[in-house]
């Protein structure tokens, strides 16, 4: 317990900073206690202000916000890529179902147990 003349190190409206900062100092063996007078504060006896006042610091330097990447660079023409590729699975798909060329992909991407078992092992990953 912290002696009648206690020295207020930290306030704030908001309680959650104060408990991180009052869990800061225990860590560190300093004896400090949360009290209310409007706002939350934190308060140690006065031989342990300067230590108390340093490793606040320390925490507020070491917990200061990054500042934010910039955001990432936007292309004008994008959405002419995206409608490429929609076609050409559109293409591909209607090629494949009108039998237009020699490949016939669903005989070939077939599961068939018989051709798993001669050696086709690939049609059980796909």
């Amino acid at each position: 317990m912290i002696p009648a003349p206690a020295v207020t190190v930290f306030r704030s409206a908001r309680r959650r900073d104060c408990e991180e900062r009052l869990l800061v100092l225990t860590a560190v063996g300093i004896s400090a206690q949360l009290a209310y007078d409007g706002q939350c504060v934190i308060e140690v006896a006065p031989e342990e202000e300067a230590a108390a006042l340093a490793q606040l610091r320390q925490y507020e330097a070491e917990n200061r916000p990054r500042p934010q990447p910039p955001p990432p660079r936007l292309y004008r023409h994008a959405w002419v890529g995206c409608v490429v590729y929609a076609a050409v699975l559109v293409a591909v798909a209607w090629a494949l179902a009108a039998g237009v060329g020699p490949l016939d992909a669903f005989d070939r991407g077939e599961l068939d147990a018989a051709r798993i078992q001669a050696g086709q092992w690939w049609r059980a990953c796909w």
